[in-house]
């Protein structure tokens, strides 16, 4: 046959291995990526069991932001997950973030 009856119940979504898609992400970093690598560490050094990073790819709306400012923060995002409970001591660290 033609090509519609060879490619009929064939799933024709695109597909990409998890492992590209990080290496894809992680190039777009302009530090290489160094920031996921961070972000595993203090999840390592908080003891966390579970850490997920979810590449986020809509885009949210601009109308109603407290500044102009914050447009370029609507989409896409990576997040990050760590199983870790968040001390005191990480408000902390927060708080005093470039003191050190």
């Amino acid at each position: 046959g033609n090509v519609e009856e060879s490619l009929m119940g064939e799933d024709l979504s695109q597909f990409e291995p998890l492992t590209v898609r990080i290496t894809n992400i992680l190039r777009q970093y302009p530090d290489g990526g160094q920031i996921l690598k961070e972000l595993l560490q203090n999840a390592d050094d908080a003891r966390a069991s579970d850490v997920v990073f979810t590449f986020d790819m809509n885009s949210y709306g601009t109308d109603r932001l407290f500044t102009d400012a914050m447009k370029i923060f609507q989409g896409p995002a990576l997040l990050a997950y760590n199983s870790a409970k968040f001390e005191e001591k990480d408000f902390e660290s927060i708080r005093t973030l470039g003191d050190s």
